[in-house]
């Protein structure tokens, strides 16, 4: 039967009981449904499986001849079929689930299918009253065949329904039909009986599928009178007022009713009808009996008798047990409230919104009996359940398959399963399994949600080991990325049921940078480098950078005996002066390049004994143009025995670069220490808390700080050289450390023409101080710079300001004015590491200033002006009287 509950239960006031549901998830469950729920012979046709099962295969296995076109995701499958053309159409799931041991499971679904066609075997054309008829209705072709309801309706009220028990067979047409007999009578004329074919949903759903009407026509040779009875409400709640009405269509009617003794009501009558008011029914066996004696019809008498239904709103739920395990079977046990007779009682389950069980009771009762309707539902609780809410409606049977909502009274339900669904997501994108790039210098923000209940715990993974990183349950923060923090991040959820993950991986990118050439397996530290004539020379470029920059060389010797191999390879097999030059390897990536480049110079093997002084590098030994062959050699011997003792006797070399040449505070910085000795001891002690990753060579050391924290950041290296006598030397490099922070103190919003106003720029903080530069640009146009000369305290926050005072012109209407904030890198290189802009609008009065002669000068011309004015009226005047007389000589 169908109603309408929203409307009803809108109405109504719900009292919710909560209870909990334990979740020990020993598997997973598997869900068909299909689109629509019963199909048309012939139409189209969605099936959906879907599991709980995080890692399943999933297959559907249908008939040799159906063949669907299919869609799968992650736990689902869809297949669809354009057009349906079998009568037995299942579709068998078959999920293994590979998390849950390999474990397999099959649910199976039976589709109902269904033409349209319908068919009533008419009565007679004009039917006699009081005689029998009937009415056969023939259903739809249906399969299974237990699926079909044929219902007579009388109007809007339902007389008789019908289907079969069997599910038949799939090739058989083996029709329902719906054979209604009835007694003709005076009412039916024009009467419309109407045949509905439904299909069962399940779940006390149903869907019209085709109906076919028949109206009738009768006949009478009858003279009575009928009587009708009716009550409002229709049904009454025990203690409320109630309203009898007894009509006829006797037109001199007797109309008496008799209630039970203690029953008394307020009556009033009319010529064929009375009306009985009761203010407050104290009964369970209310009956009105109304008699009705007819004068006009040889006082025939008749009686007819309504019985009205009386409730209360009492309704109890026996709730299961507090904690409910997932995959056990419990009860949930509605007791309905008070109603006689007692069959006019239903008792509904919903499941949300969807009704999952129904029953009544056939026995009417005994008004005096208290006997309480029950409704038990069984159910095995499963994950969906948590949260779920399960109202039980009592309703009263009114007829015609009207129903009234009396009370409801509901439960919810709460599961704990295992977390699951997790997901990251990264600067508010969630991630989709693929690797995620972040720009070097970055905030980045990684957020971990997972279902589960209870609310599951949270936990990090961080490759990086916390540096510069801040953690809280779900949320992770870099907040400045840089590469040491490239990596897998990792968020485990956890409950007292289980674990789940998520991962991502976080590719920082980053413009090449700390390239480095090695000749013949020796890293180049800034210096030439010589090789003999005729050996074989092997240069290496490597290079950071993500992606991996691209690397290629630029070679002086235009390729002459020189591979290649591979990119960061280049190979010269036999070197000779013409090879001699700088060799440049340049690294790129899709972020920028960086450069190394090494100065090859190519000796003989016996410089001094042979006297072939033509490959001597004439930039080392500059020999002056004039001089011969001989003195040639007598300059030359002494300047390569003074090169020789220089650098192989008297002292070694030192060198520190930093990369990048100027820090900003919190970014990563590499330090390197390179020197010429062979055989060097190399240390750098900084201050006690900076404590860096060191890499070592032969001759250099390399020093990673992943994080810059301190304004004071000096690198003291020391080589001490064995091979010099142990001699030891210092060099020292003071790193500029800097921050963004840049202000401006703007002057008013509008500038007044030709007066004088500030700029005022606040530059970022730096240390040393005396590496900072502020300028004042107009446009692109440099009009004040400015820097300290003195270095300061590392601790003292001491900010440079530049203040450029200026008249306001019109031209600064809309003019931007910006200040740069520059380090200094030393060799005449600066860094912009920051700025910041305004710009200007301005207005102006405008005055007019007459001086003395451009007074004179106006007069003038106004006097001038009348003069001419009256010079013309005095001609045009003469011009008149002289026509004037013209024409009066004339006459």
């Amino acid at each position: 039967m169908d109603f309408n509950l929203n409307s009803a239960v809108g109405c109504i006031y719900i009292s919710p009981v909560i209870f909990s549901i334990t979740a020990i998830v020993t598997g997973f469950e598997i869900r068909i449904n299909t689109n629509p729920s019963a199909v048309e012979f012939g139409d189209s046709l969605e099936v959906n499986c879907t599991t709980t099962c995080t890692d399943p295969i999933i297959n559907v296995e249908y008939k040799a001849g159906i063949l669907p076109n299919t869609i799968t995701g992650s736990n689902w499958r869809r297949d669809y079929f354009p057009s349906v053309e079998a009568w037995d159409f299942a579709a068998p799931c078959s999920v293994i689930c590979k998390s849950e041991n390999s474990q397999s499971k099959v649910e199976k679904k039976v589709v109902t299918v269904y033409n349209r066609d319908i068919n009533i075997t008419s009565p007679p054309e004009v039917l006699e009253v009081n005689r029998r008829y009937s009415l056969e209705c023939i259903g739809p072709r249906v399969y299974p065949n237990n699926k079909l309801t044929l219902t007579w309706l009388r109007g809007s009220e339902i007389v008789q329904s019908n289907s079969a028990g069997e599910e038949g067979f799939p090739d058989e047409d083996k029709r329902l039909r719906n054979v209604f007999s009835f007694t003709a009578s005076v009412s039916d004329d024009g009467q419309v009986y109407t045949c509905l074919a439904e299909v069962d949903l399940g779940s006390n759903n149903r869907k019209l599928i085709a109906n076919s009407s028949v109206t009738l026509q009768t006949y009478s040779i009858v003279t009575g009178f009928e009587i009708r009875i009716n009550t409002n409400p229709s049904a009454v709640e025990f203690g409320d007022s109630l309203e009898v009405n007894c009509t006829t269509t006797c037109t001199d009617p007797i109309i008496n009713v008799e209630y039970k003794a203690e029953i008394l009501p307020n009556t009033i009558t009319g010529s064929n009808w009375r009306r009985d008011y009761f203010p407050s029914v104290e009964a369970w066996d209310f009956a009105a009996p109304c008699s009705v004696i007819c004068k006009s019809e040889n006082s025939q008498s008749k009686v007819e008798k309504k019985v009205v239904t009386v409730y209360n709103r009492e309704i109890n739920i026996i709730s299961p047990p507090e904690v409910l395990e997932v995959n056990r079977t419990y009860s949930l046990e509605c007791i309905g409230p008070r109603v006689y007779p007692n069959n006019k009682l239903i008792l509904t389950w919903l499941r949300g919104s969807e009704i999952v069980q129904s029953n009544s009771t056939g026995e009417e009762g005994f008004p005096d009996e208290d006997k309480r309707l029950r409704n038990v539902f069984s159910f095995t609780a499963s994950v969906s359940d948590d949260g779920q809410v399960y109202t039980c409606l009592a309703e009263v049977d009114l007829g015609s398959n009207n129903r009234k909502l009396i009370t409801n009274s509901s439960v919810t339900l709460q599961t704990y399963y295992k977390p699951g669904n997790t997901t990251i997501s990264v600067n508010n994108k969630t991630v989709s399994g693929f690797p995620v790039n972040v720009s070097k210098g970055d905030e980045v923000t990684l957020i971990c949600n997972s279902n589960g209940n209870p609310t599951p715990t949270l936990k990090w993974e961080d490759p990086s080991n916390g540096i510069n990183v801040e953690i809280h349950p779900e949320i992770l923060r870099i907040s400045h990325a840089t590469s040491g923090h490239q990596g897998i991040y990792k968020c485990t959820a956890t409950n007292p049921y289980g674990t789940d993950e998520k991962e991502v991986d976080i590719r920082v990118t980053d413009k090449p940078g700390n390239t480095t050439i090695s000749v013949n397996n020796k890293t180049v530290s800034g210096f030439p480098v010589n090789v003999n004539k005729g050996d074989e020379v092997t240069l290496i470029c490597n290079s950071n950078g993500n992606p991996t920059p691209t690397l290629k060389w630029e070679d002086p010797s235009n390729g002459s005996n020189v591979e290649i191999p591979h990119p960061g390879i280049l190979r010269i097999s036999h070197a000779a002066s013409g090879h001699q030059g700088i060799y440049k390897c340049t690294a790129t990536n899709p972020y920028g390049t960086d450069e190394k480049e090494v100065d090859i110079r190519v000796t003989g093997s016996s410089l001094i004994l042979t006297g072939i002084i033509c490959e001597i590098e004439p930039s080392i030994f500059p020999i002056p143009a004039t001089m011969d062959k001989g003195a040639v050699y007598n300059y030359v011997v002494p300047a390569v025995l003074a090169f020789w003792i220089q650098t192989t006797i008297t002292g070694f070399e030192i060198r520190i670069n930093t990369n990048p040449s100027a820090v900003e505070f919190g970014d990563s910085l590499e330090v390197n220490c390179t020197t010429t000795c062979t055989d060097p001891i190399i240390n750098v002690e900084y201050k006690a808390e900076i404590l860096p990753n060191t890499i070592t060579g032969s001759n250099w050391r390399r020093d990673y700080f992943p994080s810059v924290e301190a304004w004071d950041f000096a690198a003291p290296c020391s080589v001490t050289c064995k091979s010099e006598n142990s001699q030891p030397k210092v060099e020292k490099k003071v790193v500029t450390v800097y921050n963004r922070e840049i202000s401006i103190t703007s002057p008013p919003e509008v500038l007044e023409v030709n007066r004088t106003y500030s700029l005022e720029c606040i530059g970022p903080r730096v240390f040393p101080n005396n590496k900072l530069i502020v300028t004042w640009l107009r446009g692109s146009e440099i009009v004040q710079s400015n820097s300290t000369g003195e270095e300061g305290f590392p601790d003292e926050d001491k900010r440079l300001r530049n203040v450029f005072s200026f008249t306001a012109s019109v031209s600064d209407d809309g003019q931007v004015y910006t200040c740069l904030a520059e380090v200094d890198l030393g060799s005449n290189n600066r860094k912009l590491i920051t700025n910041s802009s305004v710009t200007l609008q301005t207005y102006c009065k405008f005055t007019h200033v007459y001086n003395q002669t451009s007074v004179r000068t106006l007069a003038a011309q106004i006097v001038g002006l009348i003069s001419a004015i009256f010079v013309a009226l005095a001609l045009l005047c003469c011009i008149i009287t002289y026509f004037y007389n013209v024409f009066k000589n004339i006459k």
